[in-house]
């Protein structure tokens, strides 16, 4: 059973994966740094670099590709760094990936959609303002996933609250991120939720040691339909009709 469940969640994230963006090629991958021996390991903040520019030369797209905690960690620190210290927030989808050998990665299918302020609009005009949903080395992925769509379908939203110094921690928040389209209510609003990292303290990371992972509906003007907040069966409708046209 868990197998056949595992199969489905790897064709589905083929199946929704590249919703409202061309996808690089696959050479055009960018890897995310794995495990590292040095105690502090800045790697990530090359990579949020790189997302940065190919973002911006790819017309608003590139992919990141991560095996491993350590890898899955960094292609979020690196994601959460190249959001906030650019001018835009880059926007990302979650998607499991399976390897030859029976393996399976993880695929940020990153592009830049709307300016900061775009995007605290968007946020602003949820139902309410949602509780950061913080995640410990102890939180299960499934759980996790869950609660993330249960408060985006009640509220419009949903916030995760992450240790970034914490490889375990973010790796959950990875995982969560790619089993959405498998466990939303509707698989169509699965594959049409992104995610957007916050990093407050960039400026002085050792000021705090938490990242904020902010989950709502796609950009709308990207999806080229108009989806209030909230509304899930519109939302799974709208990416219905443009699956249809793929």
């Amino acid at each position: 059973m868990r197998h056949l469940l595992l199969r489905r969640h790897l064709v589905l994230g083929t199946r929704c994966r590249h919703v409202g963006a061309t996808p690089s090629p696959e050479a055009d991958l960018l890897w995310a740094p794995g495990q590292y021996q040095e105690h502090d390991d800045k790697r990530y903040e090359r990579l949020a670099g790189k997302i940065g520019l190919k973002c911006r030369e790819y017309n608003g797209y590139c992919v990141i590709g991560a095996r491993g905690e350590a890898a899955v960690a960094n292609a979020l620190r690196g994601l959460a760094r190249a959001s906030e210290l650019g001018k835009s927030p880059v926007e990302f989808r979650v998607r499991w990936h399976e390897d030859p050998g029976d393996e399976r990665s993880l695929r940020f299918y990153a592009e830049i959609c709307e300016t900061w302020s775009d995007f605290k609009k968007r946020w602003a005009a949820n139902k309410e303002t949602p509780k950061p949903l913080e995640v410990t080395p102890h939180t299960s992925v499934h759980k996790l996933a869950t609660a993330v769509v249960i408060n985006q379908r009640k509220i419009g939203g949903a916030a995760l609250k992450l240790n970034y110094k914490n490889d375990t921690v973010m790796s959950i928040a990875g995982k969560a991120l790619a089993s959405l389209p498998h466990l939303a209510h509707h698989e169509d609003l699965g594959c049409g939720l992104v995610c957007i990292m916050r990093w407050p303290s960039i400026a002085n990371p050792e000021a705090s040691k938490f990242v904020y992972a902010h989950v709502l509906w796609k950009h709308l003007e990207a999806e080229k339909k108009e989806v209030p907040p909230g509304s899930g069966m519109a939302a799974s409708e709208a990416s219905a009709s443009r699956a249809a046209e793929v």
